[in-house]
């Protein structure tokens, strides 16, 4: 038997457990990969070693850029930049409710004037039309999808919109 399977205690050759035998062949791999990094010059945390059973894939160990994933789990630029249009259109809008409203014009002995209901109808139009933008984008990863959902689901939430179409999109995660 080799001395990697196997510990002596008192004479005796006792098998080394499996749990013994991953923790050691991990560690043995951290050790290696601090010394390959080291010799190409990165740092010890642009990397990282991903490892499943050798029964699972022929490719059971990968070797990962953590850059290059990094990206994939934070929300894409784009989204937020949709996302912060839609928000700035609802609150175009929210703004220019009161002065086209006639009952809380009305309260303040003020009239709805055409200049108001037009700016309504136009903040209205925004706020559809970077909803709409918001629902088509295509989310490249998990976190733009789980950021997009929890935005939409606030944005219904704090407009009591009830919306059957995309509270089905939103629990069947189609976003």
């Amino acid at each position: 038997m080799s001395t990697t399977d196997t510990t002596r205690v008192n004479a005796e050759v006792i098998p080394e457990a499996p749990v013994d035998r991953v923790n050691r062949a991990a560690w043995e791999l951290a050790r290696a990969m601090d010394d390959w990094v080291a010799a190409i010059g990165d740092q010890p945390d642009d990397w990282k070693a991903i490892v499943w059973p050798a029964s699972f894939s022929e490719f059971c160990v990968c070797i990962e850029h953590v850059a290059a994933t990094r990206e994939l789990a934070l929300p894409s630029p784009k989204l937020k930049a949709a996302i912060e249009a839609h928000r700035t259109a609802a609150q175009a809008l929210n703004d220019a409710c009161e002065p086209a409203d006639e009952v809380a014009m009305k309260a303040k002995g003020k009239c709805v004037t055409k200049v108001a209901i037009a700016n309504w109808n136009r903040a209205d139009r925004a706020e559809r039309k970077t909803l709409v933008d918001l629902l088509r984008f295509k989310c490249p990863n998990d976190a733009s999808r789980r950021l997009k959902a929890s935005y939409l689901r606030r944005h219904l939430a704090r407009n009591q919109a009830p919306n059957n179409a995309l509270d089905h999109l939103l629990d069947s995660e189609m976003i």
